[in-house]
């Protein structure tokens, strides 16, 4: 998974490149709806037939020639979707997985 990935990265670059993995073990890269070396988002309509059809299992997304630290806005939708964020830097593939706040609800 992790060679579709970085091709998926190569081929996007020099903007941010994203994508879903679902159940657990398959990528599929995705379309970045807001082209930039520093953002990505996700088309609305493909994410939410992606939703329809797969059990998502995780976001990804790339930060190139920078940390893998998540960013406020990360970690903002990582909570929002409460679907783990696995953040890789580009070109190097380091990977931080950003879990979502779990919450409580009354």
């Amino acid at each position: 998974m992790i060679e579709e990935i970085y091709s998926h990265f190569e081929s996007e670059y020099p903007n941010e490149g994203c994508g879903i993995i679902v159940d657990s073990n398959t990528f599929i890269p995705c379309k970045n709806n807001n082209p930039s070396p520093t953002t990505f988002s996700f088309c609305p309509e493909e994410y939410l037939n992606l939703r329809i059809r797969y059990n998502i299992t995780g976001i990804v997304h790339n930060h190139i020639n920078e940390s893998n630290e998540a960013s406020d806005s990360d970690i903002k939708n990582c909570n929002a979707l409460q679907i783990p964020y696995y953040i890789f830097t580009y070109p190097e593939m380091d990977l931080n997985i950003v879990h979502p706040e779990t919450i409580n609800v009354t």
